[in-house]
């Protein structure tokens, strides 16, 4: 009985830690999947007007996160496909007139999603912030 509650303890440790890191896994890669599917989305839909095609990027974003990601979470930027800056970060062309034109590039961020823990992995028992992202050019 002593040898079964002492090799008990270890076990159920490491169980409910892998269960832990599962479910984190799971989180971020259905994140991950919105982002993307919001990314495929906003690629065929070049030449909408930009508020109108933001609105349907989250839409697809929160249908294909399973509930993790919401509208506030989800963040929709323009790039143009020429023209970087000095610090070789692209200026954003958003609100800007042809922001949706095709050759242009679409930046879908997912961030600050909280996702909780089962018990304290990390030494913490606030939720994890996990973001995603994904880019892709307008057709």
């Amino acid at each position: 009985m002593v040898e079964f509650a002492l090799s008990l303890l270890p076990f159920l440790a490491l169980l409910f830690m892998t269960l832990d890191l599962a479910w984190i896994f799971f989180g971020w890669s259905c994140i991950q999947e919105g982002a993307r599917e919001g990314v495929r989305w906003a690629v065929t839909g070049s030449g909408q007007v930009e508020t109108a095609l933001d609105s349907h990027i989250k839409q697809v974003v929160q249908q294909y996160s399973f509930g993790f990601a919401n509208a506030s979470n989800v963040q929709v930027d323009y790039y143009p496909s020429t023209g970087y800056s000095s610090s070789a970060m692209p200026a954003s062309i958003d609100g800007q007139v042809g922001a949706t034109a095709a050759g242009n590039v679409v930046r879908v961020t997912v961030q600050n999603v909280s996702i909780g823990t089962f018990g304290p992995i990390f030494r913490t028992v606030t939720s994890l912030p996990l973001s995603a992202s994904s880019s892709d050019v307008m057709q």
